[in-house]
């Protein structure tokens, strides 16, 4: 992984994760670009990546908001969330040879997804959890 942000030993003790400004390409058989695990205020914007398993993978984080963003993963996915609170992405845009564009798992709650565009070999945006607020997003090939 070129970024990891891991809390292995408790829930919430990384804080205030800022990472904002990102270009950078990984090669197709790279770990994830960004694994951010137990990060409570996880703030992503202005960030381009391609190559790597997966873009951006967040889990078991709390008020995750991602904008403004590009993620071109090569396995897995482009950008996803799993087991994560308070999720608002804005101008998220994924997308993955593999699995899913951009990607919230059943397990997530309170997600917030705006304009949000996806492509995939799986399945182009894959939003779900409970208490989901999906507004004006679409299925686009940006592949």
């Amino acid at each position: 992984h070129l970024i990891y942000a891991n809390s292995a030993s408790s829930p919430d003790t990384v804080t205030e994760l800022n990472i904002s400004n990102v270009s950078v390409k990984g090669t197709t058989t790279a770990g994830r670009i960004l694994w951010a695990r137990n990060v409570k205020g996880l703030n992503i914007s202005n960030w381009h990546s391609e190559g790597g398993s997966e873009g951006i993978r967040t889990t078991s984080c709390s008020r995750v908001n991602m904008s403004n963003v590009i993620a071109r993963g090569a396995a897995n996915d482009g950008v996803r969330a799993s087991t994560c609170t308070n999720i608002s992405l804005s101008n998220v845009q994924g997308h993955d040879n593999g699995s899913s564009g951009v990607r919230t798992d059943s397990d997530c709650t309170n997600v917030v997804a705006l304009g949000c565009q996806g492509s995939g070999n799986a399945t182009n945006l894959n939003i779900q959890g409970t208490n989901v607020k999906p507004s004006v997003i679409s299925d686009y090939n940006i592949g």
